[in-house]
């Protein structure tokens, strides 16, 4: 990785990692810090040297684009969370129509001032506090289509959560490949992966097959133990001896 450099010795052992950019006004390197981990250092080289921690955004952010759609990818476990982010914020009254596209005439660039884009981190409960706890560099920020109006943003974040299945998309384990856990506020992911519900009936079904093939005996007294249960209803839970059929079969009743 360029401009990102390892330090050895005991004195850099909390923070072994600097990054330099390229500064092209002073058309030299400069350092801008030093940072426990790679990723974190990686982090600050992009935020610094583009304003920003997108990737895909052109150098020259286009004065027509309303938004974008993105997608979040946690570098430690490769989950990943699909959404979307408008570059502007309404800042005038509220109510009535307010025209979205900046290619139109009556667009207020006034009134719609610029959001909190560039070091945003998703809206999701689950991405913000895996941000508070990790850091904003446990990610990576890719964009993924860039939209000229709010009903694009939206269409497009649509689009892309349902092709992309990020409410039942699994992986080869079973569990779950996206960190989003509705879609739009209608449609909310079930409890338990689909997948992981089906191997666990099937898995049921399997056993109580095998049950009835093949039932377990009580050692003591020959009857069936019931399916589900470890050992025969008439045995004591606690202590020693032997079930309550064997006993009333021997005349005893202790």
């Amino acid at each position: 990785m360029k401009y990102v450099y390892y330090r050895e010795g005991k004195e850099y052992a909390d923070k072994p990692w600097y990054a330099q950019i390229y500064d092209p006004t002073t058309q030299k390197v400069r350092t801008i810090g030093t940072y426990a981990t790679v990723a974190e250092a990686h982090y600050a080289q992009i935020t610094e040297e583009h304003g920003h921690h997108w990737e895909g955004m052109p150098t020259v952010i286009p004065d027509d684009i309303f938004g974008f759609t993105y997608k979040m990818t946690h570098r430690a476990t490769g989950r990943m969370y699909l959404g979307a982010k408008q570059l502007y914020f309404w800042d005038g009254p509220t109510g009535g129509w307010k025209v979205s596209d900046p290619r139109d005439p009556e667009f207020d660039r006034e009134l719609w001032v610029e959001s909190d884009w560039r070091d945003y981190c998703g809206s999701s409960k689950i991405t913000k506090a895996m941000v508070a706890k990790e850091g904003p560099h446990a990610f990576t920020y890719e964009i993924t289509q860039l939209h000229h109006d709010k009903l694009g943003i939206f269409h497009g974040e649509l689009v892309e959560q349902m092709e992309a299945d990020v409410l039942n998309a699994v992986d080869e384990d079973g569990n779950y490949v996206y960190l989003n856990e509705q879609i739009m506020g209608v449609e909310y992911r079930p409890k338990a992966p689909r997948a992981k519900v089906l191997q666990m009936r099937d898995s049921s079904a399997q056993d109580m097959r095998n049950y009835y093939l093949n039932p377990r005996l009580c050692e003591d007294c020959g009857s069936v133990i019931p399916f589900g249960e470890s050992q025969c209803p008439g045995k004591p839970v606690f202590g020693n001896g032997g079930c309550t059929h064997e006993r009333a079969a021997n005349g005893t009743n202790n």
